[in-house]
């Protein structure tokens, strides 16, 4: 677990960072930070329930990754206007088409 003196202790000068590295967004709400030389890291395996929801620091070696793969099946869509609540719309390819007007018959 990380607690408040040790990121203190880490070796980057946030601001510093945040000022020389461009991002690759126009969102000035992103913030990306890159934390080094933390004092204690654990392995994937020593991870517990405790640590849901804490920044922790791993060691270990990427062996394979992959793309996410979406779970949703299909989607009903609530204008915010007027409340009408869309059909079930079904994802295709991972692409949700959502709908740009109320449907709602009048």
């Amino acid at each position: 677990m990380v607690e408040a003196s040790m990121l203190r202790e880490a070796s980057i000068d946030v601001k510093q960072y945040m000022v020389s590295t461009p991002t690759s967004t126009d969102d000035p709400r992103e913030v990306r930070a890159r934390i080094f030389n933390l004092k204690s890291s654990t392995s994937m395996r020593n991870l517990n329930p405790s640590d849901v929801e804490r920044m922790v620091s791993l060691k270990g070696m990427i062996i394979r990754s992959s793309s996410i793969i979406p779970e949703i099946r299909e989607a009903i869509f609530r204008c915010l206007v007027c409340g009408y609540y869309s059909d079930p719309v079904v994802i295709n390819r991972g692409q949700i088409t959502e709908p740009k007007i109320s449907l709602k018959e009048e």
